[in-house]
C-alpha cells in the first residue's frame, strides 16, 4: 500500500522555474540537470515497485530531522519482518571504486553514495528504536539506469546494479507480508515526523525583474503565447484548464518570491498577458487560496 507518494522537491521546482525563466550559469544548469535526472530515476524505480502485488507499506521521499541531523530517504518499504531502505541513483556511464572512494573513468572523484546510504540507515535505525520499533533494516543502493556500469565494485554490499533489479523484485515478491497495527503505527510515526518543507541549501541569485513572465506547459515547458477563455492548449498535446494553470503559476510565484504578496494585479503581471482577464485571476485566487486584507489591499496565501 502506498502511504506517501513522490513529488518534485522544492529545490527541483525552483531550479526548473529559474532554468525556464532566465539564463543560469553553467554550474547551476548542471545542478538543475542532476536534480531532474535524479527525479526521473526515482520515478523509474516507482514503476518497478508498482509491479509488486504483495502486501507492504511504502513511503516515498521521507525527510526526517533526528538529533539535529537532517536526512532524506528516497523510499522506505515496511514488510512483515524488516524495513527496507532504498537510495536510488540514476547515474549514467562508467564508474569505478578504489577503496572507499568512487570515481568516473576520467578519474574525477564523486561523493560515495554508499556513505550516504549508511548515514541514512544509521539515523533511521535510531529513530525507529526510539519509537519502539526493533525490526531490522535492509539497505539498498539501487542504480536504475541501464547505461550505468560500476567497475571494481565490492562483492558483499547493498548495491543493486541495473541488471539485478528484476532479481530484487522477485525477492521482494516472496517476502512475508502480513501487516499488523504495529507496522501501521511505525508508518504513521514516519509520516508524522516527516518534514513537509526542506531547506534549499543553495540557489542562484535572481530578481523578479530578470525573470521571463508567462505560463509554460506543465509537460514540455514551452511558454504559451495565448489561451482561450477556459483552457491552454500546447503543441505537444497537453491541455490544461485556465484555473489549474493559474493555481500552478501562483504556487511557483510563492516559491520564487516568498516575501512578495500574492495579489490579483501581481499574478496578472506574472502570467505575462496570457490570461487576459484580471477578474478570472481574482476568481481563481478566491476559490483556491486564503484571502486577507480589505478590498483595496487584498492579498492571498496558501
Amino acid at each position: 500500500m502506498l502511504l506517501k507518494s513522490r513529488k518534485e522537491s522544492e529545490n527541483l521546482l525552483l531550479y526548473r522555474s529559474l532554468f525556464l525563466r532566465t539564463s543560469l550559469s553553467e554550474k547551476d544548469v548542471s545542478h538543475y540537470q542532476r536534480l531532474e535526472k535524479g527525479y526521473a530515476g526515482e520515478l523509474l524505480f516507482d514503476q518497478y515497485v508498482s509491479t509488486l502485488s504483495n502486501e507492504f507499506l511504502l513511503l516515498n521521499d521521507v525527510l526526517l530531522d533526528f538529533g539535529n541531523n537532517l536526512f532524506q530517504m528516497d523510499s522506505i518499504a515496511i514488510f512483515q519482518e524488516s524495513v527496507l531502505l532504498f537510495e536510488i541513483k540514476n547515474f549514467e556511464g562508467d564508474f569505478c571504486v578504489r577503496g572507499d572512494r568512487w570515481y568516473t573513468l576520467s578519474d574525477q572523484e564523486i561523493k560515495n553514495p554508499l556513505e550516504q546510504l549508511q548515514r541514512s540507515e544509521s539515523l533511521l535505525r535510531r529513530f525507529l528504536q526510539e519509537h519502539g520499533c526493533m525490526l531490522p533494516i535492509e539497505p539498498f543502493l539501487v542504480f536504475v539506469n541501464p547505461e550505468f556500469t560500476l567497475y571494481q565494485a565490492p562483492m558483499k554490499t547493498s548495491i543493486i546494479h541495473p541488471t539485478q533489479i528484476h532479481r530484487l523484485l522477485r525477492t521482494l515478491a516472496n517476502k512475508p507480508t502480513k501487516m499488523t497495527h504495529l507496522h501501521e503505527k511505525m508508518a504513521n510515526k514516519l509520516l508524522t515526523h516527516h518534514l513537509t518543507t526542506s531547506p534549499i541549501k543553495r540557489k542562484p541569485e535572481y530578481s523578479y525583474e530578470m525573470l521571463q513572465k508567462g505560463i509554460y506547459c506543465s509537460h514540455c515547458y514551452t511558454f504559451f503565447k495565448e489561451a482561450t477563455e477556459t483552457r491552454l492548449v500546447c503543441a505537444c498535446g497537453t491541455i490544461e484548464s485556465i484555473d489549474d494553470a493559474v493555481v500552478r503559476i501562483v504556487h511557483e510565484f510563492m516559491l520564487l518570491f516568498p516575501d512578495r504578496l500574492v495579489t490579483t494585479n501581481g499574478i496578472y503581471e506574472w502570467c505575462g498577458g496570457v490570461v487576459k482577464s484580471k477578474r478570472l485571476i481574482r476568481r481563481v485566487l478566491l476559490l483556491n487560496f486564503k484571502r486577507y486584507g480589505n478590498k483595496k489591499s487584498t492579498y492571498f496565501t496558501s
